[in-house]
């Protein structure tokens, strides 16, 4: 691994080595599953600054986009890999040890950060492997699709109120919008708005 990072595809396993993930998106949207038109409407008044990492910037909404298709953003800091991806964390896991395990060594530090569930991970490589053959990782939800308020079943709903990591996820989609998280007693219909960004696999 000389290159500064890749996007890993989760559910084929294919990696493209990057500069620079935003970019490299931009370049070449078919590439990673996006049309012209998705990638310009990110950047609609919201010029590409890889520098500004804010969560209404293009660059955050671009990234996130991504991960939302089953991308998984690897990048190399010092000497620490760090690993951002949305749930499924099991195979993504599993896809980073068949596709780089020639290339780390056993004392590789590895961070990995589930955006879809919250979770973090740091391990030495060798026993990130050990945690995966001992079944530490889940396939759990993935955060974040697009989704009618009408279509968010009451199940999904009461699970809501009692469940951290779910809780968790609606925290993430609903405080950008509404700058705090609402009481979880009641959903109104501003609450259903703002869960149309959540959908479970």
């Amino acid at each position: 691994m000389n290159l500064i990072g890749f996007w890993l595809n989760r559910n084929t396993g294919k990696a493209i080595p990057v500069h620079e993930h935003g970019s490299a998106i931009i370049e070449n949207p078919a590439k990673f599953g996006f049309t012209k038109q998705e990638v310009a409407e990110i950047l609609d008044d919201n010029p590409y600054n890889p520098q500004k990492v804010g969560k209404k910037d293009s660059r955050y909404i671009l990234l996130n986009a991504a991960f939302e298709k089953g991308w998984v953003r690897i990048r190399q800091v010092g000497s620490t890999f760090t690993v951002e991806f949305s749930g499924m964390a099991k195979t993504v896991v599993g896809k980073i040890i068949k596709k780089f395990g020639d290339d780390f060594g056993p004392f590789t530090q590895i961070r990995l950060h589930d955006l879809g569930s919250n979770q973090n991970w740091a391990y030495p490589y060798k026993d990130l492997v050990e945690a995966y053959r001992d079944g530490e990782f889940e396939d759990t939800l993935a955060s974040v699709q697009l989704v009618k308020p009408n279509e968010i079943p009451a199940s999904v709903l009461s699970t809501a109120n009692r469940d951290k990591n779910v809780r968790n996820i609606l925290r993430k989609s609903i405080e950008p919008e509404f700058g705090t998280m609402p009481n979880a007693g009641t959903f109104e219909s501003r609450i259903y708005e703002a869960l149309r960004r959540i959908l479970f696999k």
